[in-house]
């Protein structure tokens, strides 16, 4: 399941930058006085993938590390069982991300249209245009649910992973150990791969 989770978390994100990055693409070569298909932006998207998919495995890390440190041996010879309880707990965030790629893509295409005001200030540099399309692609509902699902997620993943742990600790204590120790470090690893749109969502205009 974290595998899966991971693959689709990249595919979610690298979606909902997809059509900015190529409008400002489109814009960077129509201001160059170029024609035919837009500049290659392959490299944005897998990167922007692979940026999502990596932190994904960064929060299974420190799950698996810290809910072991804090749950601790458990009460048999199985152990606490950490790894297999925190990866059970990523099958949550799964079809969360797949109705977020869904979302994307129903999207009108008009929600990831470039300012005009950024698109004049630009003048044709790549970057600031994708910095535009960055915006644009923080407005939109997709972008918001993709906040929650990241977020409220790795929380849930936590208070999810408590009564399994409880049971096979059988401590109260250990248990709330080892679902609370790995939540605030996994919502800040998760924490950065939103980050940007999350910032340039507030920042308004």
């Amino acid at each position: 399941m974290p595998v899966v989770t991971a693959l689709l978390s990249g595919v979610a994100y690298a979606l909902l930058l997809r059509p900015g990055l190529n409008l400002a693409a489109a814009e960077t070569l129509r201001a160059a006085g170029q024609s035919g298909s837009a500049a290659p932006t392959f490299l944005s998207h897998v990167t922007n993938a692979f940026g999502s998919l990596f932190l994904t495995f960064i929060t299974l890390g420190l799950m698996w590390g810290l809910g072991r440190l804090g749950a601790g041996r458990g009460r048999d010879v199985r152990g606490a069982r950490v790894p297999e309880i925190f990866s059970a707990s990523f099958a949550l965030l799964a079809p969360l991300y797949l109705l977020v790629a869904v979302l994307v893509l129903i999207t009108p295409a008009a929600s990831w249209a470039l300012p005009p005001a950024a698109v004049q200030a630009a003048q044709g540099n790549l970057l600031e245009l994708q910095r535009a399309a960055l915006h644009s692609a923080a407005q939109t509902p997709a972008a918001l649910a993709l906040f929650f699902v990241t977020l409220l997620g790795t929380a849930a993943q936590c208070a999810l992973a408590y009564p399994a742990l409880r049971e096979t600790t059988g401590s109260a204590a250990r248990a709330a150990l080892g679902a609370g120790l790995p939540l605030l470090p996994a919502l800040a690893a998760q924490l950065v791969g939103v980050a940007p749109l999350l910032i340039a969502r507030l920042s308004g205009g």
